[in-house]
């Protein structure tokens, strides 16, 4: 009797177990944006971004897949960085085309650790960054930086540069195309620094890949609940016997 009472004990502890962390987790797609168009430049002290719409339900995002690749490789040092970075737009007031009014990136909500080796970046190869469980609100803007180190080759029409991936607009969440944050730290020929915006054309949406591992949770079959709640008496029973044994 005694060995039976531990063995349901245990199924009950095994149980609890499984329901609380045997589920697999899964990934949800929240924003995907991934079908390549056309490139543009990443140059020194600049950042480039989109104000997105998230779609899906978890916004606790725990990945993000972009493309860069150097377009200057022959410039380059090997000393050059990238950085991710995920903003609300709760900055100052900035007038879009067509008379709409947005707010600027503002406050930051993640940026990740940099990215070294950028001149060595293949030709059109995702990078995936990890991102630890950030919560972002439904509209925020993402935006990448590239830094060329201490030794920034600039001699006339020659610079060191990043093509970034210009893509169709995205199959799942939303944004609005026609152009895309910029932040300017002091190039010409406009001064800086200052968030603004600008249009490379009809597209202006970068190529991105959003996720979140969600934990499924699906409703316990009636076995299981069964096995749970005979090993939860049993674990009484056993419990009330060692106190009337004292």
């Amino acid at each position: 009797m005694k060995r039976m009472t531990r063995i349901i004990g245990l199924s009950a502890v095994m149980t609890l177990l499984f329901l609380f962390y045997g589920f697999p987790l899964s990934a949800e797609v929240v924003f995907d944006n991934t079908t390549p168009y056309s490139f543009g430049a990443l140059f020194n002290g600049q950042k480039f971004g989109n104000q997105i719409t998230l779609g899906g339900t978890d916004r606790y995002i725990t990945g993000f897949t972009f493309q860069v690749y150097p377009f200057t490789r022959d410039f380059m040092e090997g000393d050059e960085t990238l950085t991710v970075s995920f903003y609300q737009n709760n900055g100052g007031t900035v007038n879009l085309p067509g008379g709409v009014t947005t707010n600027a990136p503002g406050t930051l909500i993640w940026s990740n650790p940099s990215i070294g080796g950028v001149k060595n970046i293949p030709f059109q190869q995702d990078i995936s960054v990890s991102v630890p469980n950030v919560l972002v609100p439904d509209t925020f803007t993402w935006v990448m930086e590239v830094n060329f180190g201490a030794n920034y080759y600039d001699v006339g029409s020659a610079k060191e540069a990043v093509n970034f991936v210009i893509a169709y607009p995205p199959t799942v969440g939303s944004i609005d195309p026609s152009w895309f944050w910029w932040w300017n730290q002091g190039n010409p020929p406009m001064q800086g620094p200052y968030w603004g915006t600008l249009s490379f054309g009809q597209y202006n949406s970068y190529y991105a890949l959003i996720t979140t591992d969600s934990v499924s949770q699906p409703v316990p079959e009636p076995a299981t609940m069964l096995l749970l709640g005979s090993g939860l008496i049993g674990l009484a029973g056993y419990g009330r016997k060692k106190f009337f044994k004292k």
